[in-house]
């Protein structure tokens, strides 16, 4: 009898290593994860998902009744920000990596777009002044730069100026902010300026949406050209000083590869094209797709963790 207790208790031992051993593999992650925005049938709304790059499980955040757009995670993989279409503009939101406790952060008469978290987590800078959703033929508005409190509090302008400041990324030690400024009649070229809004400079480089690699030495980011007609984009890296620019990405007329977002290694990058999310080695090899959609992926982001004393 007592023989037969031990193997019993032995064998509900084995079955609960086992399932625990199941339940870590399959259990969801927040760490590694990309978010991204994915477009429905209709073409008249977007969700948040995320997806694991290594078994591209798919997990839905939100369930939007017009757009969700330009995901971004906190630091801590606790939340995402994001633009939500309203009745006629976008704001800035924050909702929980579960999809629970959706906040808004901004409001106003024109779009919020673009968020980037301090690697502190308690800052968020954005874009602000496109026109509004409802009013496509109103005069164009410059876009500035702005932050806010990731609790919604102190707002606060970086850049004002006449021309287009829009696209940024904080850097991962949080001291500086890349972004592209667009001159009136001229391609965007990307500039960097302290997480404050001073010394602002350009690096040199031609191009748009720059992504800071994960130990802040590079910049990865898109660069258009026109060809028979149609818009063509490639992605491109280059040292944060603007030297060493390399290409990564070879695209034919008319296929367009863009917003890149690099993986916590630094190893990889994940980006938008031919309407699903790919991912590329840094070395510019091995690209393949990622996810596969009847519609469009737009906008992904790769969770990375902030560099020990980031804002310090």
């Amino acid at each position: 009898m007592l023989r037969k207790k031990l193997w019993l208790a032995a064998a509900l031992l084995l079955l609960t290593l086992g399932a625990a051993s199941a339940a870590a593999q399959t259990a969801p992650s927040h760490k590694g994860l990309i978010v991204f925005s994915r477009a429905k049938a209709d073409g008249l709304r977007s969700s948040l998902f995320t997806v694991a790059p290594d078994t591209r499980q798919l997990r839905r955040v939100t369930r939007a009744r017009g757009w969700d757009w330009f995901p971004a995670w906190s630091p801590d993989g606790g939340r995402i920000a994001f633009a939500r279409a309203s009745r006629s503009s976008l704001d800035l939101y924050v909702v929980g990596a579960n999809g629970k406790g959706l906040r808004r952060l901004v409001h106003t008469r024109t779009n919020e777009e673009w968020p980037t978290w301090s690697p502190d987590g308690s800052t968020i800078a954005f874009e602000s002044g496109s026109p509004p959703l409802t009013k496509p033929g109103q005069k164009n508005i410059d876009p500035e730069l702005w932050v806010v409190g990731a609790d919604g509090h102190g707002l606060k302008r970086l850049t004002n100026n006449n021309l287009q400041d829009v696209s940024p990324a904080w850097s991962p030690d949080g001291k500086w902010i890349a972004f592209v400024r667009v001159v009136k009649g001229n391609h965007g070229r990307i500039w960097i300026m302290s997480g404050e809004g001073r010394n602002a400079h350009s690096l040199g480089l031609k191009g748009g949406e720059p992504a800071w690699s994960p130990d802040g030495t590079q910049l990865a980011f898109a660069h258009a050209r026109s060809g028979v007609g149609r818009e063509t984009a490639d992605l491109y890296v280059a040292n944060v000083d603007g030297s060493g620019l390399r290409r990564l990405t070879h695209e034919r007329v008319g296929v367009v590869s863009h917003h890149p977002s690099w993986s916590p290694d630094g190893r990889s990058i994940v980006y938008m094209s031919r309407r699903g999310l790919w991912t590329i080695g840094a070395n510019g090899r091995s690209a393949r797709p990622l996810t596969r959609s009847s519609t469009e992926d737009l906008d992904p982001d790769w969770l990375k963790p902030a560099l020990p004393n980031a804002n310090g």
